[in-house]
């Protein structure tokens, strides 16, 4: 057996802390989540590589030629005004030869090649770590895309993450259900366990409810129909069985497994009557790229509604994952008990 080292690095642009006008105080400090986050993601960068990269995580600026790279590639007027750290990660990849040869038989691959596998992989990985990195510390960090480098040269790009808006989980009131900071190395190794990232789809109701919150952090973007769908896809996955009684069962689920909600509201029935009037054509759809602002009693109330209901649906199913990780539970099972006085 041929083990052929390369090393690899990557660069993680990331803004530098600001004090944004009207955000709410978040849980923990910038700087606390921020060591946390560079002692764990080297280990988490080895777990998900199955121990064949063995990774140094620190802060440090590029050259100026890959720093101009990273400028080009993050296009946008706003990104040459703001400040940025730098996360370097120095990757120590191992690559089994024989292996690489019959994985591409019909594609002859030469040792040359391995610095754009490695590179590639590496990109790959730091992709699903920016995942893992939005559930451990939702909403703190921003990231800007970043590269994957060997011997100076850019390979691949690293694609950033859209994550959560902060108002979505956090308030100076408070929100229910509370959101939390988790360790990044405890939200990998969960993953690691229940299995996800190693097959084509997920085929566990934890599995499901995992995929649709990737979903909802992924996309760049995405609508406010579009998450408040994955997220009620999540939730479905997670507490529901059968094909009936959906609300009855969701509503009472999560209370029994996060917690009452403070107000007496229906609140499961509103997210699926927005949910159902998106899914069969009824609800009263933005075109893309409106920027009209929503006037009159109406349009205003649909707006509000649905923002809210999206809000409560991510932290919903955000909280319920949380809550998995830090009990390492990989299902849930809820038993009706008939007592009889």
């Amino acid at each position: 057996m041929t083990i052929i080292k390369t090393r690899i690095y990557a660069w993680l642009p990331l803004h530098k802390e600001q004090n944004r006008w009207f955000d709410p105080e978040l849980p923990y400090s910038y700087q606390d989540c921020l060591q946390n986050l560079l002692s764990d993601l080297g280990r988490t960068i080895n777990t998900l590589s199955n121990n064949r990269i063995n990774a140094k995580v620190s802060i440090s600026d590029p050259s100026p030629s890959i720093k101009q790279i990273i400028k080009n590639l993050n296009s946008a007027p706003f990104f040459l005004e703001i400040d940025y750290t730098y996360i370097k990660i120095e990757c120590d990849c191992l690559t089994n030869w024989e292996e690489l040869v019959d994985l591409n038989k019909d594609h002859p691959v030469h040792k040359s090649n391995i610095p754009g596998f490695t590179a590639c992989s590496v990109s790959s990985i730091l992709t699903d770590c920016l995942l893992m990195i939005e559930i451990a510390y939702p909403s703190r960090f921003n990231f800007v895309k970043g590269i994957t480098t060997y011997r100076q040269k850019a390979f691949n790009y690293i694609d950033n993450v859209s994550g959560f808006y902060r108002e979505t989980l956090f308030s100076n009131d408070g929100m229910w259900p509370t959101i939390v900071y988790i360790p990044l190395i405890d939200v990998s190794e969960w993953i690691n366990d229940i299995k996800l990232f190693e097959s084509y789809s997920a085929t566990t109701p934890i599995q499901r409810g995992l995929a649709s919150l990737t979903q909802i952090i992924g996309e760049e973007h995405a609508s406010e129909e579009t998450s408040l769908f994955w997220a009620m896809q999540g939730l479905e996955a997670i507490y529901c069985r059968g094909k009936s009684e959906l609300r009855g069962q969701l509503t009472e689920k999560i209370q029994l497994f996060i917690g009452e909600w403070p107000e007496p509201k229906n609140i499961i029935g509103k997210l699926y009557d927005l949910r159902s009037a998106f899914v069969h054509g009824s609800f009263n759809t933005c075109r893309w790229n409106n920027d009209i602002i929503p006037i009159g009693k109406g349009e205003e109330e649909d707006s509000s509604d649905l923002y809210k209901a999206n809000n409560l649906a991510q932290r919903l199913l955000l909280s319920t994952i949380q809550k998995c990780i830090t009990n390492k539970i990989h299902s849930l099972e809820f038993n009706y008990t008939l007592k009889i006085n």
